[in-house]
């Protein structure tokens, strides 16, 4: 048994429904006014279901959306989306609203071409690795 888990990526590991925002970048806001950047990426993580030190085993690997934000004043804050909560997050999503710290945000989801800018140059992640 190994000690981390398999690095190969199974086809059947990928959410569809994650499809519309991987590698998406939107702006946030309320009443007009930009609040926020947002950049979303889309990430394959396991859990440790048995086993401890060098002897563990691994879920199957699932994917999570993890959210980067940078605000207008200049602060940061990221996160990744529980399975808990990603119903959720994907039906506010779907009609471009995002919950944040207890306000209700309106989302204008940007294009290709601004979304990989706004993953280049404003938060300097370069292309996915997978």
């Amino acid at each position: 048994m190994s000690w981390r888990p398999p690095d190969e990526i199974l086809a059947e590991t990928r959410d569809s429904r994650l499809d519309p925002y991987r590698e998406r970048a939107a702006t946030l806001g309320g009443g007009g006014d930009v609040d926020a950047t947002l950049f979303l990426r889309v990430e394959v993580y396991w859990t440790q279901a048995a086993g401890h030190l060098w002897w563990r085993g691994w879920s199957k690997p699932f994917e999570v959306p993890h959210g980067y934000m940078v605000f207008a004043d200049g602060r940061f804050d990221d996160w990744l989306v529980g399975r808990e909560e990603m119903d959720e997050d994907l039906a506010d999503w779907s009609q471009s609203r995002l919950r944040y710290g207890g306000e209700l945000l309106e989302v204008e989801w940007l294009d290709d071409a601004a979304s990989r800018h706004v993953r280049d140059e404003v938060f300097n992640l370069g292309p996915p690795i997978y």
